[in-house]
């Protein structure tokens, strides 16, 4: 959010303080309506001289252990994760850009791709760096609770490479995403795993992109 949204953001909140005035509301709660809630990143990524875009690549794996429940997932998260980069950036002075899937799928099925390093996978594909990320664990029904309750977690591992520096790690970090446990009886399995994989793909954007704080409880 830039600072002409913030500024017109509470301008908009400002319209409604004669009727929260007139409602009772205390100064505690005037504080908790304009009080700013966007989180700068964590591991922002600095765009490469003479270039209005920072373009990402991103990669992403999951552990063989992960059960069949999360097939699928590697691809739902750099997609999810992906949107997010370009969502939250949008509005910055250096926008992010996401290589397209099919590129990286196309390069995928060449010979020789598992062992080369990201750094020159992310410079063939005009990426300044990519996100080598890796799932390594995942579950949402802990065996304690019989089913009757689900409780999301994951374990996530992202290294951050530059492509003008193919030789060393540009950042590296890991992640543990949660879920408050609900009960099957309010949430399916099936929507259960997909706010897990959303999760996840929301803590990876956000590491790099402002975002608003999140609300409790979700």
């Amino acid at each position: 959010m830039s600072r002409d949204d913030r500024f017109w953001r509470k301008w908009a909140l400002l319209g409604g303080l004669l009727s929260i005035s007139l409602m009772g509301c205390g100064p505690s709660t005037l504080a908790f309506l304009f009080r700013d809630t966007e989180i700068k990143p964590a591991q922002p990524l600095a765009h490469h001289e003479d270039k209005k875009e920072v373009t990402v690549l991103l990669l992403v794996s999951s552990a063989p252990t992960i059960g069949m429940d999360f097939a699928g997932s590697d691809k739902e998260i750099a997609t999810l994760a992906g949107k997010q980069l370009e969502e939250g950036s949008k509005k910055e002075k250096h926008p992010i850009k996401v290589v397209d899937a099919g590129k990286l799928e196309k390069l995928r099925n060449s010979p020789g791709f598992s062992a080369r390093n990201p750094a020159s996978i992310a410079k063939q594909l005009g990426a300044d760096y990519v996100l080598d990320v890796t799932v390594s664990s995942m579950k949402m029904i802990p065996a304690q609770f019989g089913g009757e309750f689900l409780e999301g977690e994951a374990v996530v591992s992202v290294v951050v490479y530059d492509s003008a520096k193919p030789d060393s790690i540009h950042r590296q970090y890991e992640l543990s995403p949660k879920l408050p446990m609900k009960g099957t009886a309010s949430v399916t399995t099936g929507m259960y795993r997909r706010m897990l994989v959303a999760k996840i793909a929301n803590e990876i954007a956000w590491q790099h992109v402002p975002h608003e704080q999140e609300m409790m409880g979700h």
